[in-house]
């Protein structure tokens, strides 16, 4: 999910096939195509990540750098992600659809990142398991020396744990993270292999092309074989269908098949710049699907109109990441240094549009709600300078939150 210095571009090529089948997956699409999608989508971003663990600079990387490096790169957007979203969940369920859910409980959703409540943008919890995750097969490396028997050993007994806590709510949903660390280590013995033998530097032929498509398909049809045997799973409820055994084979086998096609595919830049920026992808998706729907239910409930709307949300988000990335990096996970005015500028914004909705909500719901225009005026005043004073306090004396401070030079990346 994040940026490194020397990038693989099959590998960001393969997070980007993958994230067009987590969008594909949350519109509406009929139960047997997204039973099959959601057989395989996150296990394989998890997998995914686990090609990118370096465990040598892991091993060598003193715990609390790792550790403040995952916050910047994973919680900082999280938070950030959320509370912009705030403003769509809010218009879309309480303006074209209806929900129960109030604006506490959504705070409570955000900071308590659990099935329990709702939030405005579900997906993040990705971010919250794979933080986690990443931490847990941290301080195993550390812990066993980069052994690699002690890590396996460790690891099914994590992935243990998770089966026996699975449907069970969590904060921070911290029991999947059990079973993602599984899918992580899958992913970097792959990884390490894949290395080991010089694939990357073999030239492609055609009997190699041909091979690894025959692969493919074999890999293709016995994940679809398994999935049926299975049935529906669902990773951020941590239910793992019929059999966890079935779950795993599934998502490998669809991973690699999927992966050996990526794998040929010439450099793509647009598909290769989605790669690097699903993180801010994950974030954004599903509030602007729900938004959409709302405004046209009839339209998109035809599985044409559905697919329709994943491919242009697919494409359309990429300039959108872009043009966010130059102006709020913290939201998209990067380091930023908010020297520029307009950086500055819309640090005050981002903070306002985020707040503005939960004051006014909570306001009302405590039965201060406005009565007058001039009130608006002085309560969106008040926001105003709240925000002020929060971005400069903020930039100069918690400079995480804006993820000012630039990443470790010698911190683990994923290459």
């Amino acid at each position: 999910m994040e940026k490194s210095k020397a990038r693989i571009v099959w590998i960001d090529q393969l997070r980007s096939i993958a994230f067009l089948f987590v969008i594909i997956g949350h519109v509406a699409i009929p139960e047997e195509f997204q039973s099959w999608i959601y057989s395989f989508h996150m296990p394989m971003f998890f997998l995914i990540s686990g090609l990118t663990v370096n465990r040598e600079k892991i091993l060598n990387t003193p715990f609390k750098q790792y550790f403040v490096k995952q916050v910047r790169s994973l919680i900082v957007p999280y938070f950030w992600m959320n509370f912009l979203m705030f403003p769509l969940w809010y218009i879309t369920f309480h303006h074209f659809s209806y929900t129960e859910t109030t604006v506490g409980e959504t705070l409570l959703g955000i900071f308590g990142g659990s099935l329990q409540w709702n939030m405005p943008s579900n997906a993040l919890w990705f971010l919250l398991t794979l933080f986690l995750a990443e931490l847990l097969y941290a301080a195993i490396i550390k812990l066993t020396k980069n052994n690699t028997l002690f890590i396996l050993l460790a690891v099914v007994l994590c992935g243990v744990i998770g089966f026996l806590d699975r449907g069970v709510p969590q904060i921070w949903h911290c029991n999947i993270a059990l079973t993602a660390v599984v899918l992580l280590f899958i992913g970097n013995i792959f990884m390490t292999w894949y290395r080991k033998k010089g694939f990357s530097e073999k030239p492609v032929t055609a009997s190699r092309v041909f091979t690894r498509l025959g692969l493919a398909a074999l890999f293709g049809a016995a994940g679809y074989g398994s999935h049926l045997l299975n049935g529906r799973i669902s990773m951020t409820a941590n239910k793992f269908g019929n059999s966890v055994l079935l779950f795993y084979f599934t998502a490998i086998a669809f991973s690699a098949a999927i992966m050996l096609i990526v794998m040929f595919l010439p450099k793509l830049r647009l598909i290769t710049y989605i790669g690097q920026s699903t993180l801010f992808y994950m974030g954004i998706h599903i509030p602007i699907i729900r938004l959409i729907q709302s405004i046209f239910p009839d339209v998109f409930s035809e599985f044409g109109w559905s697919m329709a709307l994943a491919f242009f949300i697919y494409f359309a988000l990429a300039p959108v990441t872009l043009l966010c990335s130059k102006l709020i990096p913290y939201a998209c996970g990067k380091p930023s240094d908010g020297s520029s005015r307009l950086q500055l500028v819309f640090r005050v914004i981002t903070v306002m549009w985020s707040v503005s909705i939960p004051i006014f909500a909570l306001l009302g719901a405590w039965g201060m709600s406005v009565k007058v225009i001039w009130q608006d005026v002085v309560l969106l005043a008040v926001i105003a300078a709240f925000s002020l004073a929060f971005t400069f306090v903020c930039s100069k004396y918690a400079p995480i939150v804006f993820n000012d401070k630039k990443m470790p030079a010698n911190a683990p990346s994923r290459t």
